[in-house]
């Protein structure tokens, strides 16, 4: 999770209304299906705890108080007639939880006459009632709706130099499968790749988060992974149970903060090993 929403939702000032932009569509998505299951987890430890049945259903975006605001069948965009239902659902209960939660996938496709229809409900939404904008760039959004959204970005993650993330991918793959053989001599091995470039360790910690979170859904009798690498899902998945694997993500959130916290990313580095190995003992 983005490393600003992630101390919003610790220290419980979550915004009613954000944006989220950069980065690719799949990755927008993901970060805001983790805080829709944030605001909805039923654990009273960290959230989201991707075990509860609240959890599962928001990760796996089949939650019936997720809403996905889309525009039309064959319209260009999203016109203001569905922004006015949008807007008038909202004050419609929830079905199975405290909260209902509209995600627009693509904000970019209001046009900037139409988003003015989005001030009052941004500003004054019922209680209840949670608004979230995906798009390229904030940028596409007029000021006024600006003023009243929280913008979190992952502009870091999308301008990281291609080879890195490719690079970064690979090694998450390789921490993931060292784990899931509990064979901690080769993740030391892994992480020793992080002594010559210490600057790929968050964007791997980054691409090791979804593997994880797709191996607590397979755990749980959900086969729609949200990320690309499934065969190291299903291998976490067939040696920890789900309290592992919770201990294992809360671990990856840990060094993220850390990294956060301190410039000096040996530390971590150092760390890494042992906090992700100690996680699932």
């Amino acid at each position: 999770m983005i490393n600003s929403l992630r101390v919003h939702i610790d220290s419980g000032r979550i915004p009613h209304a954000l944006v989220i932009d950069g980065g690719t569509e799949a990755e927008r998505m993901n970060e805001a299906l983790e805080f829709c299951a944030s605001l909805l987890c039923e654990s009273k430890g960290r959230k989201p705890c991707g075990v509860c049945p609240q959890c599962k259903k928001a990760l796996n975006n089949s939650h019936p108080d997720i809403l996905n605001v889309v525009k039309e069948k064959d319209k260009k965009n999203i016109g203001i007639k569905i922004l006015r239902e949008m807007v008038e659902d909202s004050y419609v209960l929830p079905n199975d939880s405290d909260k209902k939660i509209y995600i627009i996938p693509h904000a970019e496709e209001i046009e900037a006459t139409n988003q003015n229809t989005l001030l009052k409900i941004l500003e004054e939404p019922p209680a209840h009632a949670s608004f979230i904008l995906l798009c390229p760039s904030h940028s596409v959004l007029i000021g006024t709706v600006l003023s009243r959204v929280t913008i979190f970005s992952l502009e870091e993650v999308s301008e990281v130099k291609e080879q890195d993330k490719e690079k970064a991918t690979s090694l998450a793959i390789e921490v993931a499968n060292a784990i899931a053989k509990k064979d901690e001599f080769e993740l030391i091995k892994v992480a020793s790749a992080f002594e010559k470039n210490t600057d790929i360790l968050a964007i791997t910690l980054e691409a090791l988060k979804p593997i994880v979170r797709d191996a607590i859904l397979i755990k749980s009798g959900l086969n729609n992974c949200i990320g690309a690498n499934k065969e190291s899902a299903r291998n976490l998945a067939n040696s920890f149970n789900n309290e592992k694997l919770l201990s294992l993500q809360n671990a990856i959130s840990d060094l993220q903060h850390a990294i956060t916290l301190h410039s000096n990313k040996t530390l971590t580095q150092a760390r890494l090993s042992s906090h992700l190995f100690e996680a699932v003992l």
